[in-house]
């Protein structure tokens, strides 16, 4: 796989490398790897401690202002993604 690095992209590996941030300009893809790894699993730690209250509050809030339009109803969507 060859990735090739926008020219903003490069730019900025080249401060990182003279600022001695990183030593060679494939650390940025070993760094960037490492971040997207521990949000990814921060993410799913956090995701897993909520307790069933937090969950039902969660829920409820995201349902606020999701209503359906006047004569909509739930078998008229299910219907609908059926087509």
């Amino acid at each position: 796989m060859h990735i090739q690095p926008r020219p903003d992209q490069e730019l900025k590996i080249q401060e990182a490398l003279q600022s001695g941030l990183i030593e060679r300009a494939e650390d940025v893809l070993d760094a960037g790897l490492e971040i997207m790894r521990e949000r990814f699993i921060k993410n799913i730690a956090t995701r897993h401690r909520r307790t069933q209250q937090e969950a039902a509050t969660h829920i409820l809030e995201m349902r606020k202002n999701n209503i359906l339009p006047e004569g909509v109803t739930i078998r008229d969507l299910i219907n609908d993604g059926r087509a």
